[in-house]
């Protein structure tokens, strides 16, 4: 089958290349073959080919990426929802991933049962695709890691990019107060997420935008949801988040580009958790968060269903900024490395 492969460490535009005779993966035990139609860019897969240590943990030769949509055409049916045929979107767990070297950027892909929903045909395969990491990513740091609840007030630090739209219309869907960003190239898009208020962050420092309007008890944030990475807004926090508040952050370091920036990464990580205050450390809690998509596989189907049906009735919108053909994977790696890109990148492989 094609494939887009990495068999060595280094820039995916250097490493990644398309094959044309990679084995065809065999489904095993509860596993579907699913022949794709489209597969997302996610930032965890261009990591895994270049930043070491990172990329020393990652099995290859490697298939990219996790995200899929596509028609189920075999593997054990029995005992799931599924039949041949059908049409599905999903997933690979990162941690299999890593392990296995399986990947959705090819013509086929075999994936646990668990992790594959069927898709509702209004919901077109380039939708389905790019939501399931971005969503899952999303709902872990707002409910399972953040407790938070209906009422409460949530900032959201990256409201264009994936992660940050799906943050903005499930805490819209929960009866959730968010607050988010925007620059006035995304102002648009933003907006026709209606979330409750968004700040300019190119009109003035960030922090200073938050403290000035969010330094108040009553309006002072339960969460903050930092989707970019950005060490000065955990720093400030106290100025604008609530003492019992926590911060989750899933970026930690946006520039991610060797060893130095992972030492550096895991240094500023523990600083944040172990630092007191007496020695300056932030009065806040601060919780890095990645998608822990493994520990419980119902919660992730139930939430890939509830937010396939809400796409389907038109309450949200897939967060997706381009579309690129199979040949062109390369150049939507370079949009998602950029850090321009307003939503998921997806690659129609049909």
């Amino acid at each position: 089958m094609q494939a887009w492969v990495f068999r060595t460490i280094g820039e995916p535009s250097a490493v990644l290349k398309l094959e044309s005779d990679f084995p065809k993966p065999v489904p095993k035990d509860n596993q579907l073959l699913i022949k794709v139609h489209s597969a997302a860019i996610n930032g965890l897969s261009w990591k895994l080919m270049k930043v070491r240590p990172a990329a020393w943990l990652q099995t290859r030769p490697a298939v990219a990426d996790l995200d899929f949509s596509g028609v189920v055409v075999g593997g054990k049916v029995d005992g799931t929802e599924l039949n041949l045929g059908d049409e599905v979107f999903g997933f690979i767990v990162p941690q299999v991933a890593m392990s296995t070297g399986s990947g959705t950027m090819a013509e086929y892909v075999v994936v646990d049962s668990a992790y594959v929903v069927k898709k509702p045909k209004t919901v077109s395969f380039a939708e389905a695709a790019g939501l399931p990491i971005a969503m899952l990513t999303a709902f872990s740091a707002l409910f399972d890691v953040g407790k938070v609840k209906k009422g409460q007030r949530v900032f959201v630090n990256g409201g264009s990019g994936g992660v940050g739209q799906c943050a903005i219309q499930i805490c819209k869907l929960y009866d959730i107060e968010v607050v988010t960003t925007h620059s006035p190239s995304s102002l648009a898009l933003i907006s026709s997420l209606n979330p409750t208020a968004s700040l300019d962050y190119t009109s003035a420092p960030l922090t200073s935008l938050l403290a000035s309007q969010y330094s108040s008890p009553s309006l002072q944030f339960d969460l903050i949801f930092d989707t970019v990475g950005v060490p000065e807004l955990y720093h400030a926090s106290p100025a604008y988040l609530k003492p019992e508040g926590v911060y989750v952050d899933i970026a930690a370091r946006a520039k991610l580009d060797g060893v130095l920036d992972v030492v550096k990464l895991v240094a500023g990580m523990v600083n944040k958790n172990l630092r007191p205050t007496w020695l300056g450390g932030t009065p806040r809690k601060y919780v890095f968060c990645d998608t822990d998509t493994k520990s419980d596989p119902k919660l992730q189907h139930d939430r890939l269903v509830e937010g396939i049906a809400r796409v389907a009735d038109g309450i949200w919108k897939a967060p997706i900024d381009s579309q690129y053909s199979f040949d062109k994977v390369l150049d939507a790696y370079g949009r998602g490395m950029s850090g321009r890109a307003k939503g998921k990148l997806i690659v129609n492989v049909v």
